[in-house]
């Protein structure tokens, strides 16, 4: 395998670029209080930022809505992330270092793909099967991983790997993804690391912002006892100034509460089974509407009092 990129270089690329990409943190949480999955997506809007590399938030449709399909019901915004009436959530987010992609023999696929096929799932850790005979790819360069988890216990990153797709399944109680590639962590690139640089920390350098350890350490202390609140309060925490979305699912309820904008005083829920989206929390009227495939869009909820 050939590298482009010193680890130092590769972190110093990451740290360049952060604040454009899609800094976005998520989790899967397997707890006291049952499953419950959380996403913060975040991108800046045209006047947060000269450029990115995803594009702007303004300049999207925005729009959260719920679709039918094989008899599968979803819940999708945009394509950023979805959740199905079987308790199956995906979600995607950029990735650091980039690296190069080798060529191979398999299927290319892009993640539109990747989301197509995943929101047929049962379990999470089915998406091994149709990634045995393809390869996900977004760039020429290994940028972007992929979680998927489930309300019946199976959690699984795919990260987009030099040679092949990676596979990270859930260890432990829990599952976190922030904006690095995990399997950089262990391996070769950890080991020339190490022998390099021995006075840095691999962790701490991809981590720069501390966003994955600090949803770690909050999870962990309130793993007993984590439920929809809990998650609002680790994603509050590693909220950006470009956070536009926040959602916490409880899976086996089979409902979703989302926060806009980084303002967690005002949550809307969405209710997957009987298709309605209402106020929850900070509302001056109460309000549920039919959520169906033509959506809402983020502005009209906006306008909600």
């Amino acid at each position: 395998m050939k590298r482009l990129f010193s680890p130092v270089l590769a972190v110093g690329i990451m740290l360049a670029a952060a604040h454009l990409a899609l800094a976005c943190t998520s989790f899967a949480v397997y707890g006291g209080r049952g499953p419950i999955f959380g996403m913060n997506w975040d991108l800046p809007s045209s006047d947060e930022a000269e450029q990115s590399a995803y594009g702007f938030f303004d300049r999207r449709p925005n729009r959260v809505a719920i679709y039918s399909t094989n008899g599968i019901k979803v819940f999708q915004y945009d394509h950023n992330f979805f959740f199905t009436d079987r308790g199956v959530f995906g979600c995607i987010q950029a990735a650091y270092p980039p690296q190069r992609m080798e060529s191979g023999t398999k299927r290319i696929v892009n993640w539109y793909d990747l989301f197509h096929w995943g929101v047929k799932l049962e379990r999470a850790p089915e998406i091994a099967e149709f990634l045995a005979d393809h390869r996900l790819r977004h760039s020429l360069d290994t940028d972007v991983h992929c979680l998927f988890a489930d309300s019946q216990g199976g959690a699984v990153i795919v990260e987009t790997g030099v040679d092949d797709n990676v596979l990270l399944p859930r260890e432990g109680s829990y599952i976190v993804m922030a904006n690095f590639f995990l399997h950089v962590l262990e391996g070769e690139l950890a080991e020339e690391f190490a022998q390099k640089y021995p006075e840095w920390d691999l962790l701490e350098a991809l981590d720069f912002d501390g966003r994955y350890r600090r949803a770690q350490a909050m999870i962990e202390a309130a793993l007993d006892d984590f439920d929809h609140t809990r998650a609002f309060e680790v994603l509050e925490a590693v909220t950006q100034r470009i956070t536009k979305f926040s959602v916490v699912i409880v899976p086996e309820e089979r409902k979703l509460f989302f926060a806009l904008l980084g303002d967690f005083s005002r949550i809307w829920e969405v209710d997957l089974e009987a298709e309605t989206i209402a106020t929850y929390k900070g509302f001056a009227e109460q309000r549920v509407e039919r959520l169906d495939i033509q959506g809402i869009t983020v502005s009209r909820l906006l306008g909600w009092r």
